[in-house]
Formats: C-alpha cells, sequence, structure tokens
C-alpha cells in the first residue's frame, strides 16, 4: 500500500516538479537556440503560422494561380510536374534560348 502524504508535502512535491520542467524547458529552448539559432517558441510560432513562410516564389505562384488550400497546390503540382509539362517547358526554354539572341542583333 502507498504511504499517505500530508497535503504540505505533495504540494512540495509537486512544487520540486514544476521546478524540474522549467529547467528542462530552458534546457530544450537552449538546445533550440544552438541547433536552430532560435528560441523554441519562435520556432513554434514558425510552424503554427504556415503561409508566411513560404518563400517569395511560391507566393507568386500561388497568387498567380490563385491556390489557397493545400488540396490546391497538390494539384497543382500532380499537373505541372508531369512528364508531358516538362517537356513543353523545355521545348519553349529551348525555342526562347534560340530566338532571344537573334531578336537582339
Amino acid at each position: 500500500m502507498s504511504k499517505k502524504q500530508s497535503l504540505t508535502e505533495q504540494l512540495e512535491e509537486l512544487q520540486n516538479a514544476a521546478d524540474q520542467l522549467t529547467e528542462y524547458q530552458k534546457l530544450f529552448d537552449k538546445a533550440c537556440q544552438i541547433n536552430f539559432g532560435m528560441s523554441a517558441k519562435a520556432i513554434k510560432k514558425m510552424t503554427e503560422s504556415g503561409a508566411e513562410n513560404y518563400s517569395e516564389f511560391e507566393k507568386k505562384i500561388c497568387n498567380y494561380f490563385g491556390l489557397k488550400t493545400a488540396t490546391d497546390k497538390k494539384d497543382f503540382l500532380s499537373i505541372m510536374c508531369s512528364e508531358s509539362s516538362k517537356k513543353f517547358f523545355n521545348s519553349k526554354r529551348e525555342n526562347d534560348d534560340v530566338v532571344a539572341p537573334a531578336e537582339q542583333g
């Protein structure tokens, strides 16, 4: 059977546990700062903010094509990242490379 503790003993135990958790939080924050160059709080905020972390290129693509949701982006990638789209892009790029210098001359 477990021994009964007084209310004071229980409070002291809880306080010790809280102090230990605070120390672990400080160590975790320090590890994040060392490894990632930012606090744990900043990392959490960054992961929660989602859209704010996109590159400028991705923002422009999403705005241009009206991609609002993760499903929109997934569908877009499934269409654009296909062999036929790659061939089309490469043929356009090759044609533009050939035509561009002649126009300059």
